[in-house]
């Protein structure tokens, strides 16, 4: 069973409550980690609030050993309400001698790149959207991410050990070629380990 669930910001592709729902019925101790707004959707689909926790950007956590905090992240807005909540966020998690890094949906932004300067390494994986973003995208209303190049650049900003490339294989109409990561990839970072993970496969690091 889950003892935490993660869940960056309310977007249906990140707090879907078909989703969700089940997942923390089976997992009945298990917290949801998110931001104000998909906690407020996912206490409307009955979530009880005493399980439902809305990080302070920076701030450390621990849910039993293992430790977490949420990142700024920026969707194209970056968002944050007066108590230091985001609606857009990523988190970082220390658990078990591993520390991970996921992005959630995110451009490049100061606030994201100061953030990351101040987190414990070293970061062994690190959990980067790909699918990039375009004006004729965007003309439809789709909000983009990280480009294969920015996502390659950042893992080695911050000295990842891997990359996991994420948010590219759910939409049709909202992903590229990932023949472009592994391109980007022997241009800046041809050493850097990477991974494009396929629905429901496991993957395990070792420390």
């Amino acid at each position: 069973h889950a003892s935490a669930v993660f869940a960056t910001h309310d977007h249906r592709d990140h707090v879907d409550e078909e989703t969700l729902t089940p997942l923390l019925a089976a997992s009945s101790q298990a917290l949801l980690i998110t931001s104000p707004q998909g906690a407020a959707r996912m206490q409307q689909a009955g979530l009880a609030a005493e399980r439902v926790v809305t990080p302070v950007l920076g701030q450390e956590a621990t849910l039993g050993a293992l430790r977490y905090t949420a990142i700024p992240a920026a969707h194209y807005a970056f968002e944050v309400d007066s108590h230091g909540r985001a609606s857009y966020q990523g988190f970082v998690i220390h658990f078990n001698g591993v520390t991970l890094y996921h992005a959630g949906d995110t451009i490049m932004f100061p606030e994201l790149l100061e953030a990351l300067a101040m987190v414990e390494r070293p970061i062994d994986v690190a959990l980067l959207p790909i699918n990039g973003r375009d004006g004729f995208r965007e003309a439809r209303g789709i909000v983009g991410n990280l480009l294969p190049d920015e996502a390659v650049l950042l893992a080695q900003r911050i000295g990842a050990r891997s990359l996991l490339a994420t948010h590219n294989d759910m939409f049709a109409e909202n992903r590229v070629n990932p023949a472009l990561l592994f391109d980007a990839l022997d241009r800046h970072a041809p050493f850097l380990p990477c991974h494009l993970l396929q629905a429901g496969e496991l993957h395990l690091v070792v420390r």
